[in-house]
């Protein structure tokens, strides 16, 4: 009996084994044609392809990523805006995503929401200096000057390439 019992469970563990080996591969596959989804979404401007990505991979950032970009593309910037708030609620420590969604709060004209994803980005990556430079040009534009200098030497210290920008906007 003892060796019945031996090869009941080992044909139970090899059934189970081979469940969990199919469901991988199955998830795999998902997340592959969703990346796949996402390339040629930026590539082709294609909405669709970017919302069947999403439906595939629902929390995966890059597929709402590629959204917002199609999105901001296509000058739809409240729904591009949607698309990076759960872009960055799935990868809450991105810079680049908290920039994105910076940049098109402003383009929507809410400069304070803009700051509040530039604020987010500084955090996120505080010796970056293209959070620096993002943040110092709203501060710039909206007249908070001190505040906007010391960001962008901020940028220009973290990288050089900021440093003939800083010139030329102090020049001005």
């Amino acid at each position: 009996m003892n060796l019945r019992h031996s090869r009941v469970a080992r044909a139970a563990f090899a059934l189970l084994a081979i469940a969990a080996c199919l469901f991988l591969i199955q998830a795999a596959g998902r997340v592959g044609f969703s990346r796949i989804l996402t390339r040629y979404a930026i590539r082709a401007n294609s909405l669709a392809a970017a919302d069947q990505a999403i439906q595939l991979t629902h929390a995966d950032p890059e597929a709402h990523r590629a959204r917002a970009t199609v999105l901001n593309r296509l000058g739809r910037f409240a729904e591009a805006e949607s698309s990076l708030e759960a872009a960055t609620s799935l990868r809450n420590g991105q810079a680049a995503l908290w920039l994105e969604l910076g940049a098109t709060r402003e383009e929507l004209g809410d400069d304070k929401a803009a700051l509040a994803a530039f604020d987010q980005a500084v955090r996120c990556a505080p010796f970056y200096g293209e959070t620096h430079w993002q943040r110092g040009n709203l501060l710039l534009r909206s007249g908070h000057y001190e505040e906007a200098f010391a960001d962008l030497r901020q940028a220009a210290a973290s990288n050089r390439k900021f440093l003939p920008l800083l010139i030329d906007l102090a020049w001005g």
